[in-house]
């Protein structure tokens, strides 16, 4: 019970470390090719912007290096998850803070923290069974 806790508290660190990989540099590039301005007016007949289709390669790009990052991480010991995940929240915070104060840098900044908690949160303690 107490070690499909532990594997249940690995895989929602994982998830949120890949989330926080890719939330920044996604929203930016959607929000600099146009695309939420587009889902915005939908309803008036917006046409594709016209960086279509560059802005969803990179977004591609980006989630894949996410899904990577998470599937790494959620094997790693408690230790080396820790470490990874600075060595990763580091170019990842520089990237958002570059940015100045956008929403993109405002969401991932926000998701990189909540990351940042799941996995400091991560427990190997030894079973009470041994």
């Amino acid at each position: 019970m107490l070690e499909r806790h532990r594997l249940g508290a690995r895989v929602a660190a994982a998830r949120w470390f890949g989330a926080s990989i890719a939330a920044t540099p996604v929203a930016d590039v959607l929000g600099d090719a146009g695309w939420f301005t587009v889902l915005a007016g939908v309803s008036h007949g917006i046409e594709l912007p016209p960086a279509w289709r560059s802005s969803l390669l990179w977004s591609a790009g980006f989630v894949a290096l996410a899904v990577a990052g998470a599937a790494i991480m959620h094997r790693l010991s408690r230790r080396d998850a820790r470490w990874f995940f600075a060595v990763s929240a580091v170019p990842t915070a520089m990237y958002a803070l570059g940015q100045g104060v956008r929403p993109a840098s405002i969401v991932g900044l926000g998701v990189l923290c909540l990351a940042g908690l799941r996995v400091f949160a991560i427990d190997d303690a030894p079973n009470a069974d041994g």
